[in-house]
């Protein structure tokens, strides 16, 4: 029996287990005798039956095929948990990937879901480096914060995607309203980067870290045991030597954080204007 079930595919280059397996899932029950021709006829594959059949027992010790009578198939669990790691695998990569893949032409919100602080920071991150949000002619990256945000999980790719952010894809109006060792060294990075201007200012009036870019208000919110969580690491943490030893045999924490982002040009435009004015004095 033939079926369409094909779990990976395998170049010519592959070992003979993994063309086996290719083999066993073309074709649902199949013998070893049946496995040991198709080897050597689509494969060219120079190997003896009785090798063949010394993997075949190794395979099912391994629980990936199970031997029913006289005859081969794929081991059910092995193909679910198969299924699951890839299907984690995708769901990692489209979180990875949603925030710059946003259709320019979107109208009213869009939310967006993240697991870890570290990604959203990094999606946010290449959101604004592509542009997507801004409008002709206005690179200004407004960003209003309890804190700053840097990822937690930290990568130097990702200071690398931060200077060309802040350096040549927009003007940068970092503030940050509550001064902390940590939020006084993202701010350090903001203008290493190329940030137009920074401040800080604890009379800022938010109740989320709120961020404006071209018509598009981005607003986000956290669980709030997820708040202060970050309240101690930014108490804690003073620089890139606390950040790396903190996290580097901790794994970071996992929550659910929103990203929501409305699409309104005039109450942008509103934001915008009312934030240079107060904190920067542009406009005045």
């Amino acid at each position: 029996m033939n079926t369409s079930l094909t779990l990976l595919k395998f170049n010519s280059k592959a070992g003979s287990k993994e063309k086996i397996i290719e083999i066993v899932s073309n074709n649902w029950k199949t013998n070893g005798k049946k496995i040991f021709e198709t080897l050597q006829r689509d494969y060219g594959h120079e190997i003896t039956y009785q090798a063949v059949h010394k993997m075949l027992a190794e395979l099912a010790d391994e629980n990936v095929i199970e031997k029913q009578n006289n005859t081969y198939t794929l081991n059910q669990d092995w193909i679910k948990n198969n299924r699951k790691f890839f299907e984690s695998l995708e769901t990692k990569f489209k979180k990875y990937t949603q925030a710059k893949n946003i259709d320019p032409n979107f109208q009213g919100s869009i939310t967006l879901e993240f697991d870890t602080y570290s990604e959203l920071v990094v999606s946010l991150a290449e959101l604004f480096e592509s542009t997507i949000l801004a409008t002709k002619g206005d690179r200004t990256l407004i960003g209003a914060f309890k804190h700053g945000m840097w990822p937690l999980n930290f990568n130097f790719k990702d200071f690398l995607l931060l200077m060309k952010m802040l350096g040549t894809k927009v003007e940068g109006y970092p503030i940050i309203k509550h001064k902390t060792p940590f939020g006084e060294w993202i701010m350090r990075q903001y203008k290493k980067a190329g940030a137009k201007a920074v401040t800080f200012d604890e009379t800022l009036d938010i109740e989320n870290d709120t961020l404006v870019q071209g018509d598009c208000i981005l607003e986000v919110f956290y669980e709030p045991e997820f708040e202060k969580y970050l309240d101690k690491k930014h108490e804690k943490i003073r620089g890139l030597e606390d950040l790396l030893k903190e996290y580097a045999l901790t794994k970071e924490q996992q929550t659910k954080i929103r990203l929501v982002i409305t699409k309104n040009r005039a109450i942008a435009k509103a934001l915008k204007e009312h934030l240079l004015k107060k904190h920067f004095g542009v406009g005045a």
